[in-house]
């Protein structure tokens, strides 16, 4: 095993550098490129231009711009924001924690709904419980999340007013209590698209499990029903939707810009949405990168979650 995942990880290497080398030609494609911020600033004179230019090494040729870059990102430095001048890694720093607070409960309780779900849906088929779950699933899958946000707010925080709006904490509260308070409805938000998708992956892929040959022998030497689904079932039926699960963990550090941005969450997704807004390269170009290559991450790992829930799966 160790092996392959050295493997994979120097296998991947040609694909991380094409991603960013693809992504910088994409931000310099860009209308204004790299000095748009500056561009679009009327009170930035021509000549100040090219000596921005000088210093940011962009009279350079495109090739040497990117090896300079690369360098830099090698070294840990992902360059200033354009914006505010502060460091991009403090920058990404200052907002993760709450990303990764956010993104982290929303997928734990997607993943527990989700899977919860399809397992029951598959078990009592064509019961009432299953077409209420596919019902919650259609209508979640379908909903507009940024429509379902707004829905969420008006009714729960501007009718009601039994949440807060949005935020991390009310002004000179830090406490577990309030903190789990203004998590509800940006949580509820990102959840319901995703236990609708993961239930109905989980419930197609126990109906196959659960109707294979090993499955009736152990329901024939008299198991019950709970170590039937749960021992021989379920780690099986795990293995095809491991993949589903895997490549939703970038989110995890990209956060979700419409959600962030809906109720006023400081994370990565506001920050690259604002990034966005005012055209600031060096934050938009540290974020994708960092995305880009948890992607490779989180399928190398998806690989070992395979091994470790199917022993018939070894790499050599």
């Amino acid at each position: 095993m160790g092996a392959y995942i050295l493997r994979r990880l120097l296998t991947s290497l040609p694909l991380l550098l094409g991603v960013t080398l693809l992504l910088f030609c994409i931000m310099h494609l860009m209308p204004g490129g790299p000095l748009a911020a500056y561009t679009q600033n009327p009170r930035v004179r021509p000549e100040d231009l090219e000596k921005i230019k000088h210093i940011m090494g962009l009279d350079q040729p495109l090739y040497m711009q990117y090896l300079y870059w690369l360098r830099s990102l090698l070294t840990g430095n992902l360059g200033n924001s354009l914006f505010t001048g502060q460091a991009v890694t403090e920058m990404i720093a200052s907002f993760l924690p709450n990303t990764l607070v956010l993104m982290g409960t929303s997928f734990i309780v997607s993943l527990a709904i989700g899977v919860f779900l399809g397992v029951m849906s598959a078990v009592k088929q064509y019961t009432a419980f299953d077409f209420g779950v596919t019902t919650f699933a259609f209508i979640g899958y379908s909903l507009p999340v940024f429509w379902f946000g707004v829905m969420l707010l008006l009714l729960f925080a501007a009718q009601l007013k039994w949440l807060p709006s949005g935020g991390v904490h009310d002004l000179g509260e830090t406490g577990l209590l309030d903190l789990i308070e203004h998590l509800v409805l940006p949580v509820t938000m990102l959840s319901i698209v995703s236990v609708a998708s993961w239930s109905r992956y989980m419930r197609s892929s126990m109906l196959e499990v659960i109707r294979q040959e090993y499955v009736r022998t152990a329901r024939a030497k008299g198991l019950d029903e709970f170590r039937v689904i749960g021992r021989h079932a379920f780690r099986n039926a795990l293995v095809p939707v491991v993949t589903i699960i895997a490549l939703a963990l970038p989110g995890i550090f990209g956060g979700a810009i419409m959600t962030e941005t809906i109720f006023a969450w400081p994370g990565i997704g506001r920050l690259f949405f604002d990034s966005l807004g005012r055209s600031d390269y060096p934050v938009i170009m540290a974020i994708l990168t960092i995305s880009a290559a948890l992607v490779v991450v989180s399928n190398i790992l998806a690989d070992i979650a395979y091994a470790a829930l199917d022993p018939r799966i070894r790499y050599d």
